[in-house]
């Protein structure tokens, strides 16, 4: 996608535009472009749409990579959709999709909201496994888990956690 039209795009992504979704799919059909329709109508609140993107760019041909997924399941996170979230995980899964870095953080913030603190730490885990740290608004997360839920030595040690990266 020339540069030019990626950044429009991009664009109106973050402004949450939703309106005209249709002239984009006539720009391009690549998987940079799809990924932005799904995060906008995620960001939107708006899973339906998103899903039907999603599941036209698999119509496509393009596989869904972590940073699309992560989106997908943004989009059912603004309705409380935990049950669409976790079929679609199954589903890509099935079909050999691993949930990387940007899915799992997307899932510990939800598990996090929710107060399902062994649910988030074991995901945490599989962040762990793949070499990588969690990002910052992981910890954030964690340590508003965690203050919630009254788990005081936790929230310290994330809130340390947050104070070193912050510096």
């Amino acid at each position: 996608m020339p540069e030019r039209t990626s950044n429009v795009l991009k664009s109106w992504v973050r402004r949450g535009g939703t309106k005209s979704q249709k002239k984009w799919w006539r720009i391009s059909a690549l998987l940079e472009s799809c990924t932005l329709l799904v995060e906008a109508f995620g960001k939107a609140g708006d899973p339906d749409q998103a899903r039907y993107n999603f599941n036209y760019m698999i119509k496509l041909g393009h596989k869904p990579d972590d940073r699309c997924t992560a989106s997908m399941i943004v989009a059912y996170e603004k309705k409380n959709l935990l049950d669409k979230a976790l079929n679609l995980l199954m589903e890509l899964e099935k079909d050999g999709f691993e949930p990387g870095v940007a899915t799992y953080s997307v899932l510990v913030d939800w598990l996090g909201k929710m107060q399902l603190i062994d649910e988030a730490e074991q995901l945490l885990d599989k962040i762990a496994e793949q070499d990588e740290a969690p990002p910052f608004k992981v910890h954030i997360s964690l340590c508003d888990m965690y203050a919630r839920a009254n788990v005081e030595k936790k929230a310290i040690q994330a809130l340390g956690v947050l104070e070193a990266k912050q510096e």
